[in-house]
């Protein structure tokens, strides 16, 4: 019936606009990421989200140093070889203060992240969408002052993926 294809006509040409409009803010997205990973590079600081250890002062960051040392201790302790676990229930027992503001109590999911966060070497890792919908990383060298040197970094990792491996059934 006519009077349907009329009322379907201005529904398709706003859902065709509507879709333009997705492609190009996503086009403008894309665009920005490239722009924010290219000033990463060059040393400008695009986020203002940093680790815990760090804190952004004067347009640059800057290492909290009582954290940075705790940062250190809780991966020579993981090298020695206390577990997750342990850690946790050391820095508790000592009475050290967990640094997140929701609910300051440290857990091993917090070590889990901590022990593989590449910031601790100095490197953001700044993610993105591909042009074909899938998500990219891109590792940005120096981006942070580095707090844990990279042996003991690599050391930890190999530690952890062992861990995990023996923990399989």
């Amino acid at each position: 019936d006519l009077a349907s294809y009329a009322a379907f006509f201005p529904i398709l040409a706003d859902m065709m606009r509507s879709n333009s409009e997705s492609e190009h803010k996503s086009f403008r997205s894309l665009a920005n990421w490239q722009t924010k990973r290219k000033q990463a590079k060059a040393g400008v600081i695009v986020t203002s989200q940093v680790p815990r250890w760090l804190e952004v002062r004067d347009g640059k960051h800057h290492v909290l140093e009582e954290r940075a040392q705790l940062v250190r201790r809780i991966f020579d302790m993981y090298v020695q070889g206390y577990g997750r676990g342990v850690i946790v229930r050391t820095l508790r027992k000592e009475g050290v203060s967990a640094w997140n503001t929701r609910k300051p109590v440290w857990h091993e999911s917090y070590f889990n992240k901590l022990l593989c966060n590449r910031a601790g070497v100095g490197e953001y890792v700044a993610e993105f969408k591909t042009e074909d919908g899938g998500m990219g990383q891109e590792v940005i060298t120096g981006y942070y002052p580095e707090v844990i040197d990279r042996e003991t970094f690599d050391r930890v990792q190999d530690m952890a993926f062992l861990r995990k491996k023996s923990q399989r059934g």
